[in-house]
């Protein structure tokens, strides 16, 4: 990647140091997952999970994952990131496998290797949707992020008020809302109800535009107050994350990400495994 795109995506976390990117290959019941895993220059302070959009590879548009698994590194982080099934160095078990089960496999290997320290995990798109099934499982992550999760995920909640939330938003939006659908994304039903359960576990940080399909969902959600503080939205006037389709909204969704773990890793007890 052109370092002047690098360079534009690249958020200034005050730290210097080297990271280390390791290339894996993640055996699966679903085939060999392809990750990297990016350390830090010493001992982690933490581990991080960043789970990406359907069909995406682990680096992301203009490696927008890859610069933030490094910047993310020079906090003190652990950070692993997967190739989503059937793209580039990942397998898929049979044609038409999702492979939603595969990459579960593949972050609970992670979980494991890095069981000494805190677990943060982060959700893209369809990758939220694997970052609530694994967030209520146990031992609960100590933070919960999802970056423009699906539309189609909150379908199934009994949400108030979506309808005046959307039409508040139509003014400000450029992308039109369409229907959920439930293709193609496993169970959605078993999905939203652990969306539901997530922050009663683990305090769970949502980032979106008001363009994106989700917005009037998560709107809801939040405002339904049945989660309180342990559920906090941040959203981004005026642009669409989803996609990242400027570097001017990849740099925005880096610089409040990275600012999100590091407000986590502050928090943290001194102590928590």
């Amino acid at each position: 990647m052109p370092e002047n795109v690098v360079d534009r995506l690249a958020v200034d976390v005050g730290v210097s140091g080297a990271v280390v990117e390791h290339p894996v290959l993640i055996g699966t019941s679903g085939g060999l997952f392809g990750a990297t895993i990016t350390t830090p220059d010493g001992p982690p302070l933490a581990a991080l999970v960043i789970l990406v959009g359907m069909s995406e590879d682990r680096s992301g548009a203009n490696s927008i994952w890859r610069v933030m698994a490094r910047t993310v590194a020079r906090l003190g982080v652990t950070v692993l990131r997967c190739d989503s099934a059937g793209v580039c160095d990942s397998h898929l078990s049979e044609e038409g496998d999702k492979g939603d089960d595969a990459v579960l496999e593949a972050v609970r290997w992670f979980a494991r290797a890095t069981n000494d320290v805190p677990l943060l995990l982060l959700g893209y798109c369809k990758g939220a949707m694997s970052v609530v099934t694994l967030a209520v499982e146990d031992p609960a992550p100590v933070a919960v992020g999802l970056v423009s999760p699906p539309k189609k995920l909150f379908a199934p909640l009994p949400l108030k008020g979506v309808a005046r939330i959307q039409a508040s938003l139509a003014s400000l939006r450029r992308t039109p809302i369409s229907s959920p659908s439930t293709e193609g994304h496993g169970d959605i039903h078993e999905a939203a109800v652990f969306l539901d359960r997530t922050p009663t576990r683990s305090p769970t940080w949502m980032l979106f535009g008001t363009d994106d399909r989700c917005a009037a969902e998560a709107q809801a959600l939040a405002m339904s107050n049945r989660h309180g503080d342990r559920l906090s939205l941040e959203v981004i006037e005026g642009v669409e994350v989803h996609w990242f389709k400027t570097p001017a909204i990849q740099k925005e969704v880096m610089t409040r990400v990275v600012t999100w773990i590091e407000r986590v890793l502050v928090a943290i007890p001194e102590g928590t495994p």
